[in-house]
């Protein structure tokens, strides 16, 4: 999606999140922001709500953010992507989407799937 300045979300704890960012930043992004809500287990993870994400998501917005990551393939995030970027006015990529997108391409697929998001709503979104 030629994002490369990105707010990076997650339910994880500090130091996954810390992981994580520095990779983003060995492949090239700018990490603008990077955020965990402390989660340490997978029912702590799994127990935040849409809403939640939402509310979490629009607290770390950032004015100079090409799009928003909310990592981590155990949470309930496919709900709230549409209406985030209504919002934040960018993309949101999930991890999950990001896997459905990158598995799509690998078989040929450019098949839209509108309602979770930019990168799945468009044929070729890059």
């Amino acid at each position: 999606m030629k994002a490369r300045r990105v707010v990076l979300l997650s339910p994880y704890l500090a130091a996954v999140n810390e992981r994580e960012a520095a990779y983003f930043v060995h492949r090239g992004f700018d990490v603008l922001g990077n955020a965990g809500l402390g989660c340490s287990t997978g029912r702590e993870i799994m127990a935040v709500t849409p809403e939640a994400w939402q509310a979490f998501a629009l607290s770390h917005a950032h004015a100079q953010s090409d799009a928003y990551v909310l990592s981590c393939t155990t949470v309930r995030t496919a709900e709230a992507v549409e209406s985030l970027e209504q919002s934040l006015g960018r993309p949101v990529i999930t991890s999950n989407s990001a896997v459905a997108w990158y598995c799509m391409r690998k078989l040929g697929v450019t098949t839209e799937v509108p309602g979770y998001g930019r990168l799945l709503a468009s044929a070729d979104p890059i």
